[in-house]
């Protein structure tokens, strides 16, 4: 669900070459994101976790965590064990700050809160959490004029720039729109896909969000304690049992 990062060219990476970049990820973030990350230790990148404080992770650790050989600082906008919310606002000013790309994992996020993907360089997501796909299929955005800087490592006849005329070789003249990382879709997958966001389109993702947290606030009104500031909370509420 997480695409590898061996789709970043290292070469294009800030600061990449002599100097050893790093990359700042929460250390309890879901392994689907955390582990991807966690491999480009064997290209060199150090790996900087970040320790929540009873499942936050506040900007501050961020913060010590980055400096200037930071080349990405990624993490899930929703902690899928916890429910707990981040800073995305603060997160793009930190990264923007420190000239490092900043990657979001939107599974537990995207089609439950609106998402403002200005200052993002990278954001993604399954389908089949709040947009009601099928498992199979993620999203993918990438910030305009940063989509030259990816390889496809998967390359299918879905990648050149015609691909009804490209099932065969010898040429082989890539996309320069986002399907260049795209891979043979199961069939039947899209067609659910659609069908699903458009549900969320006509309902909305405000109306949603509304909703969902109302439903906390009902939990709440009926004496169980939720954990965290109301700024942090999400469609998901886990409790200790």
């Amino acid at each position: 669900l997480f695409p590898s990062p061996t789709l970043f060219r290292s070469t294009h990476l800030p600061f990449a070459g002599d100097v050893r970049p790093n990359v700042v990820v929460p250390a309890r973030d879901l392994t689907s994101s955390f582990a991807s990350w966690a491999l480009l230790a064997e290209r060199g990148y150090e790996l900087r976790p970040i320790d929540d404080i009873d499942g936050v992770f506040p900007t501050d650790a961020f913060a010590s965590a980055v400096d200037e050989h930071t080349a990405v600082i990624a993490a899930s906008f929703i902690q899928s064990a916890t429910g707990y919310r981040l800073d995305i606002d603060a997160l793009k000013e930190l990264s923007h700050g420190k000239d490092s790309w900043l990657v979001i994992d939107a599974s537990q996020a995207l089609g439950a809160i609106d998402i403002d993907v200005d200052g993002i360089d990278a954001l993604l997501s399954c389908s089949h959490t709040w947009t009601l796909g099928m498992r199979g299929l993620a999203h993918l955005y990438i910030r305009p004029g940063l989509r030259d800087t990816f390889d496809s490592i998967g390359p299918a006849w879905k990648v050149t720039d015609a691909p009804r005329q490209g099932f065969y070789g010898p040429i082989m003249a890539l996309s320069f729109t986002g399907s260049t990382s795209d891979a043979s879709s199961p069939w039947f997958n899209p067609i659910v896909d659609v069908e699903g966001l458009r549900i969320v389109d006509a309902v909305g993702t405000g109306a949603i969000e509304a909703h969902n947290m109302g439903l906390v606030d009902e939990l709440e009104s009926r004496g169980i304690t939720v954990p965290f500031e109301r700024a942090n909370r999400s469609s998901i509420v886990s409790l200790d049992v």
